[in-house]
């Protein structure tokens, strides 16, 4: 129900790149108003990825309908503290995002992101994939179809390089972290929670 209220709000499409005329004024709203609808956005996108993946169904999000920028650095992001603040270090958002992020393609090799959030909502990309490739396997099998499946093979192998692109992108901080996540550790920048996810996942 989140994932359609989501899409009704027309949270995955920045204004710019509507075609109707709705009352939604890309003046009047303010730079923490915008971003924050891509947060909400991306992170519907991420739980419907996990959902579709747990609940051994197809995910409801289509990825050429998401046209929305990734999020902005957390630093950026921590340093706006009113709705009419504007932050003073925000890099121009690139269309090359929603070209890659509504593109089919597993990932970009060489790419590199915005934020740790943005590489954890490629993750989430490539995982759904890994998931609908899953369900095609377990479909073969439950077929008994037993041959060597040559379009099969090649998606394994486009995946597998798309998770190791993805791993080789990141930031050098990202890629040594300490595995040990304790409570009353020092931290180190940055340190969101999603890096948690980011190495839980590569």
């Amino acid at each position: 129900m989140a994932l359609r209220m989501a899409q009704e709000l027309k949270l995955n499409c920045e204004p710019e790149f509507r075609d109707d005329n709705d009352d939604f004024d890309r003046k009047k709203c303010s730079w923490i108003e915008r971003e924050t609808r891509r947060r909400v956005w991306w992170c519907c996108f991420m739980l419907d990825r996990y959902s579709a993946a747990a609940a051994d169904r197809a995910s409801i999000i289509n990825e050429r309908e998401c046209k929305t920028y990734l999020p902005c650095q957390e630093f950026i992001w921590d340093s706006v503290q009113r709705k009419d603040e504007n932050p003073l270090d925000d890099t121009e958002h690139s269309d090359f995002e929603i070209a890659l992020m509504s593109s089919s393609n597993d990932f970009v090799p060489g790419m590199v992101l915005s934020s740790p959030f943005a590489y954890l909502i490629f993750l989430c990309k490539i995982f759904g994939k890994v998931a609908e490739y899953s369900k095609l396997v377990r479909a073969e099998k439950r077929r008994r179809i037993i041959y060597h499946d040559i379009d099969l093979d090649e998606q394994k192998r486009r995946l597998d390089a798309s998770l190791k692109d993805w791993l080789m992108s990141l930031p050098e901080w990202a890629k040594n972290l300490n595995p040990v996540f304790r409570e009353g550790a020092p931290s180190q920048y940055p340190q969101p929670w999603n890096i948690i996810y980011l190495r839980k996942f590569s």
